[in-house]
């Protein structure tokens, strides 16, 4: 599964989490959540990895995340 910038907006967004508590989810800084949402800093492998397992994403959890993002943007 690959993790973009729009992923993880969609991510933070479906979870209701701030840019400061996905951070400490994922052990980086607020600052670097903001960055890679931005698509100003690249998304490591480790991260993406970090991403997947803090919020259990499988792709079926993913497409009903980018769905329910997808209404979101569509309202």
């Amino acid at each position: 599964m690959t993790i973009t910038p729009e992923t993880i907006r969609m991510i933070r967004r479906a979870h209701g989490l701030s840019h400061r508590k996905m951070a400490f989810d994922i052990g980086v800084s607020h600052r670097m959540v903001q960055l890679m949402e931005a698509g100003k800093r690249g998304i490591s492998d480790k991260t993406a990895h970090a991403i997947t397992e803090a919020y259990g994403l499988t792709p079926e959890k993913m497409a009903r995340i980018e769905a329910a993002y997808n209404e979101f943007l569509a309202r």
